[in-house]
């Protein structure tokens, strides 16, 4: 069962860099407070992510990459589907290669989807995948 499917094409992207960067996090937001408490953590990423209008309704599930040292980084949530017992979460993240031109600036990626929750069946474990197969994290509602 598909939640979300992204509505664009995603070509080309490859990661090229540490497993992680610092302060990355991949999980799902249950409520208001959740996502104050979030922002609080994160501050460079209010403005970027949005609340649900109705957080009674819906969930955000967030992919944010952390602080990437250069332009070139990027992160795009692809698809939400039920698969082998769990929600599925793939993300894929993008890279600058070894000698590739980026600006030297400091960003924050960072991408969100909100989804309905009554789509979301009950007891699942969100494990967030990236485009290789590699698991970025894990949440629980």
């Amino acid at each position: 069962m598909k939640l979300y499917a992204c509505d664009r094409k995603i070509t080309g992207w490859q990661w090229c860099d540490q497993p992680n960067l610092p302060g990355c996090w991949f999980g799902v937001l249950r409520d208001s407070d959740e996502f104050e408490c979030f922002l609080a953590s994160r501050p460079y990423l209010r403005g970027l992510i949005h609340a649900p209008g109705d957080w009674r309704t819906h969930l955000l599930v967030v992919a944010a990459l952390g602080e990437a040292p250069t332009g070139g980084y990027a992160v795009k949530i692809h698809e939400i589907v039920r698969r082998s017992g769990a929600l599925q979460v793939i993300v894929y993240l993008r890279s600058p290669a070894p000698g590739d031109f980026v600006f030297q600036t400091i960003n924050y990626p960072v991408d969100s989807v909100h989804v309905r929750r009554d789509r979301v069946p009950e007891g699942l474990p969100w494990l967030f995948i990236d485009q290789n197969g590699r698991l970025l994290g894990s949440d629980e509602l």
